[in-house]
């Protein structure tokens, strides 16, 4: 990816990465919570990997001391906690998933204003959106008895989203919000 991150966001991204990834575990293992499909540990690993790279490129450029984005934040982080502990109900793992994405959309609506435009923040705010809608549509799914299908739907469009922002069109690269600040700047 870019090499414009800084190193506090780096090192952020990888300790809450790694820290909701042992929280699951001891989860699973101390509390024998254990996941009631493969598609839920798929859909998780995959959501700790997307949070990592989330939170690499938006601690570089969000304002320290914004109680907004701190509380956001904070509301991300307790959603991530909480999904170990519901492993075993999808009904409740999706209920989560679908608050997350709804949080996740309202922290980079708000960081739009302290940060400027940005084709960075829209475009992961439009991704967001659409977590929203395949939570919903997986969550219709479950309760009208397709718990099995709706499971293995949600991992595998979640996973192949993740591989397209990752890796076939990367939404993580700061260069996006940083020609709008050099654009800014050079029009002053």
């Amino acid at each position: 990816m870019s090499g414009n991150f800084s190193q506090q966001a780096i090192t952020k991204a990888w300790f809450v990465s790694f820290l909701f990834f042992f929280w699951a575990l001891i989860v699973v293992y101390k509390f024998n919570i254990y996941p009631q499909s493969p598609a839920i540990s798929i859909f998780y690993l995959t959501l700790l990997i997307n949070t990592y790279f989330s939170v690499r490129a938006f601690a570089t450029i969000t304002p320290r001391g914004n109680w907004i984005q701190g509380l956001c934040d904070f509301l991300l982080g307790l959603c991530l906690a909480i999904m170990p502990l519901v492993f075993n109900s999808p009904v409740n793992f999706v209920l989560i998933n679908l608050f997350l994405f709804i949080i996740a959309s309202l922290k980079y609506v708000f960081l739009v204003s302290l940060t400027g435009f940005s084709k960075l923040l829209y475009r992961k705010i439009r991704i967001d959106i659409l977590g929203i809608l395949l939570c919903a549509l997986c969550l219709t799914g479950i309760l009208f008895g397709f718990a099995y299908w709706s499971l293995k739907f949600f991992a595998f469009i979640f996973l192949l989203a993740n591989v397209y922002v990752l890796f076939h069109r990367p939404l993580y690269l700061l260069e996006h919000h940083l020609e709008k600040i050099i654009d800014d700047f050079i029009k002053k």
